[in-house]
């Protein structure tokens, strides 16, 4: 049974999940420093919609324009790094890649997310699902069952259940990315 955490800085910034992990590691790898929201500009983030209407059902909606993969690239050619992503297979497979990296020293982005699962977010816990959400993944426990998050909104390490990571982790957002995206 394993267990690590990452020693590595993180920058909150709100509404930027896709882009926050990609920023921490960066800034974590080159020392520069870079405003959250010019990584979504520069990756081409910028380009979709978030709408928050709490007496709307759902309350929060998130409306693609490109996907996933296409906003990395931008990034990729920008920064001048490689960004594999595997999607789409089972949890077990997904969490192994996830601490292979992390064993390697490299923090992983996960998602997409459904935030009902997320039970550090005490806004939409078991209240609102809310998708697709991105964290950046520093660490793991096998003993306690659990990862160790930065997410965007957030200033600190949160804890995520194995449990928990895979309900929020097990649906496909369509058009976007599938499940269990590493």
């Amino acid at each position: 049974m394993g267990e690590r955490i990452l020693e590595i800085s993180h920058s909150p910034c709100n509404y930027t999940c896709t882009a926050n992990g990609l920023r921490d590691v960066y800034m974590h790898k080159t020392g520069r420093y870079i405003p959250g929201e010019m990584m979504m500009v520069f990756s081409g983030f910028a380009d979709f919609v978030y709408l928050k209407n709490e007496r709307e059902v759902p309350p929060r909606m998130v409306f693609w324009t490109r996907s996933l993969k296409d906003h990395y690239r931008g990034i990729e050619h920008i920064f001048r790094f490689k960004i594999n992503i595997k999607a789409g297979r089972s949890f077990p497979f997904a969490l192994n890649l996830v601490k292979k990296e992390i064993d390697k020293g490299n923090p992983v982005i996960v998602g997409p997310l459904d935030m009902f699962h997320l039970e550090y977010r005490y806004d939409l816990f078991h209240k609102a699902h809310t998708l697709a959400h991105f964290v950046l993944v520093v660490g793991y426990s096998d003993n306690k069952e659990e990862v160790y998050v930065y997410d965007c909104d957030l200033p600190s390490i949160r804890n995520l259940s194995y449990e928990n990571l895979r309900l929020a982790w097990g649906k496909d957002e369509p058009g976007y990315l599938r499940k269990n995206a590493v």
